[in-house]
């Protein structure tokens, strides 16, 4: 799913958990400005560019732009949607142009895909045995990249356990080395430094040192969020708060955020998932409508396929019997999921895909 970015008036706008291993709680228990021009078509005279997406919005093919216009016909949205563009004298026109031959800036090689998440997302150790009855656990993070052409490399940064601000931001602990917290909800006390500022984490830190212009970060929280097991509780108000500054600081370094909505647990009410991440899930693409990210809704697509398959599949060869992490072959399916997802939406990181 790409929101709509908003656009200036001259060029439209582009539009574009779990807990650690088995033992975590609730496991088994900006846009960049655009205006490009693209093939065929200048930028405009007077008219500004509107504010783009994921990665700019740019003028389409054939879209010149008159002297007190913004882009002219055939711009595009980042979503491959409908973009209205003024032309000389005010006039508009629309057109649906396809991104992949629109795009001034084609795949290149050297680019990295960052991922940030928890349990259902990172990488595990061959052989591990941290599943229910020693069963050996995979993240998506760990099998999207066969997804993916050579052209960019995956860096997973995934860590169990993690909500979205314990993985960005340093937690205090006590004498013991227990994490603290404000109160009884789960709410951290983080690290904070000389300034007041929060102390970022090593896993942030690396993506922020790493992160470069042409870049994407995926990002999955959610799981633990919802929880109110310390340190990893995060209100739906903040969560939304979080991602939309973990977005800002990605795009400030030239990279292109991109949510994805956490998948469900497999929980059920008789033959009918009891998707109790929904919240969160809509939560995060509220986020991601107000900045404009593209979002991969592996909520809404892992219900569907949930439902499809039934309960009774899904304990053995989708899961380790438990209620969240995944077999190899749920880690595959999840990636499978989410690259479909990235594909439909036609957004910048869709032109890596096989």
């Amino acid at each position: 799913m790409m929101p709509s970015g908003s656009g200036g008036g001259a060029a439209g706008a582009g539009g574009v958990g779990a807990g650690g291993a088995a033992g975590d709680a609730g496991a088994s228990g900006g846009a960049g400005q655009g205006g490009n021009a693209g093939a065929g078509g200048a930028a405009g005279g007077a008219g500004a560019a509107g504010t783009g997406g994921a990665g700019a919005g740019n003028a389409g093919a054939g879209g010149g732009a008159g002297a007190g216009g913004g882009a002219g016909a055939g711009g595009v949205r980042e979503a491959g949607v409908d973009a209205t563009r003024a032309g000389s004298g005010g006039a508009t026109a629309d057109a649906r142009v396809d991104v992949a031959a629109a795009r001034s800036d084609a795949p290149i090689a050297g680019a990295t895909l960052w991922i940030a998440g928890d349990s259902t997302v990172q990488n595990y150790v061959a052989g591990n045995t941290e599943g229910n009855g020693g069963t050996e656990l995979e993240g998506w993070g760990q099998e999207i990249g066969q997804f993916f052409t050579s052209q960019i490399t995956v860096q997973n940064k995934a860590i169990g356990g993690r909500s979205v601000a314990f993985f960005m931001w340093a937690v205090m602990r006590d004498a013991a080395g227990n994490y603290l917290c404000v109160d009884d909800q789960g709410n951290p006390q983080y690290q904070l430094d000389a300034a007041g500022n929060h102390v970022d984490t090593s896993q942030w830190s690396q993506i922020k040192a790493g992160i470069k212009p042409g870049d994407f970060l995926l990002v999955q929280f959610g799981t633990n969020d919802e929880t109110h097991t310390c340190p990893r509780f995060v209100s739906l108000p903040d969560f939304e708060t979080d991602l939309g500054l973990m977005a800002d600081t990605v795009r400030a370094l030239g990279g292109t955020p991109i949510f994805v909505t956490p998948m469900s647990h497999r929980s059920f009410v008789g033959t009918t998932v009891n998707n109790t991440l929904l919240p969160y899930a809509n939560a995060m693409k509220d986020e991601a409508t107000k900045k404009s990210v593209e979002v991969a809704d592996l909520n809404l697509r892992s219900v569907e396929y949930f439902q499809m398959v039934g309960n009774d599949f899904l304990a053995t060869n989708i899961f380790d019997t438990g209620t969240t992490h995944f077999i190899k072959a749920g880690a595959v399916k999840m990636a499978e999921l989410i690259t479909g997802e990235i594909r439909n939406n036609r957004g910048p990181l869709a032109a890596y895909l096989k």
